[in-house]
């Protein structure tokens, strides 16, 4: 069985569109329990009333996201957990995968990619760069890939990991930030966050969460969340402005064209290789020769063009691409790679 625990503050209706999708879209045997973070509203009458089936949790106080998901875990009877924020509506087939992600071992966090209310691509997979900053990818795989980091708003969880690691840390408050958290905490036990594209939700992005602290929590838990993970991202580029690119890979490949076939993208991502996809030569220009690998298809008419642009890379056409990431030195495999620093034993335990 899967247990499902959804964040509830407020706006029952939100609560209500999401309970009612899973009712439609989730055959698995399942549980569904609803932690109401002391609602304002009447959000706990509604749900006893229309969803009896429901395990409702009433938080005398507002725990935060991170606070009530970890109330829910404990409370959970599945063998296999979701946690999700109460702004998501689920679709036909969403839970599959997601559990499907989990059977590799090395996957902790596997998560859905994310639509907006137009149906259109939101969120599939973040990078995780040392300013602490996240930036979105909007350039989803055909196939599970590992990412830095995934919005914690539709989370399949591995729970015992969960359970060892103590879950969302609470100093993180009301929100924010404390999902980025523990997605460093996996890369930092060599463990792996997924963007599973077989698996989509809508996500109404801050629909549940809307108050005067959202600017002032984001800025304090950005600066925590920083200052505990510096040395763990210290040797990572520093920030990117590629959409598709994640800091932790085996090797960059560049492709250059916009006619490029998603197989062959897809094929390159499932060994855990950094791929972005540049449409002209001002664009590569500006990638500073970081790509370990540049694909064109009309090398090598243009191979001298490709070494003022990017001396350092290796140059090939589609064809050629493993002979070039041999040539490069770079082993892909399915495997993510070690990061270069250990996991402090105590970075949970310590105080601010």
């Amino acid at each position: 069985m899967t247990s499902i625990v959804i964040v509830a503050y407020g706006k029952k209706m939100l609560t209500d569109r999401l309970l009612r999708s899973i009712e439609k879209y989730t055959p698995e045997k399942h549980e569904v329990i609803v932690i109401d973070n002391a609602s304002p509203d009447d959000t706990s009458e509604w749900v006893v009333s229309h969803f009896p089936d429901v395990k409702l949790i009433k938080s005398p106080v507002n725990l935060g996201y991170g606070r009530g998901a970890n109330l829910g875990v404990h409370y959970s009877q599945g063998e296999q957990v979701v946690i999700m924020n109460s702004d998501i509506i689920v679709t036909e087939g969403w839970l599959s995968p997601l559990l499907e992600a989990l059977q590799n071992p090395s996957v902790v966090i596997a998560s859905p990619v994310y639509l907006d209310t137009e149906l259109a691509l939101a969120e599939a997979g973040s990078e995780l760069t040392t300013d602490g900053h996240v930036h979105v990818h909007r350039r989803e795989s055909e196939t599970v890939r590992r990412v830095d980091h995934i919005s914690a708003a539709c989370w399949a969880i591995n729970k015992n990991w969960f359970d060892r690691v103590g879950g969302f840390d609470p100093a993180y408050g009301l929100g924010y930030y404390e999902d980025v958290d523990l997605a460093a905490l996996a890369a930092a036990q060599n463990r792996s966050v997924a963007s599973v594209p077989h698996s989509r939700v809508i996500h109404e992005s801050g629909g549940s969460f809307n108050n005067n602290l959202v600017t002032e929590l984001s800025h304090r838990n950005h600066k925590r969340l920083s200052t505990r993970w510096s040395w763990l991202l210290r040797d990572h580029p520093r920030i990117s402005n590629f959409t598709a690119e994640t800091t932790r890979c085996h090797g960059r490949v560049a492709i250059l064209g916009h006619d490029v076939e998603s197989e062959f993208v897809a094929s390159l991502c499932a060994l855990n290789l950094s791929v972005v996809i540049v449409t002209n030569v001002d664009e590569l220009r500006d990638r500073c020769s970081r790509d370990d690998v540049v694909v064109s298809k009309f090398f090598p008419q243009n191979v001298e063009q490709l070494k003022l642009l990017s001396p350092r890379s290796v140059h090939c056409n589609p064809a050629g691409i493993w002979d070039a990431l041999s040539e490069a030195g770079i082993a892909a495999n399915s495997t993510p790679p070690r990061l270069r620093f250990k996991l402090l034993n105590s970075v949970r335990d310590n105080q601010w």
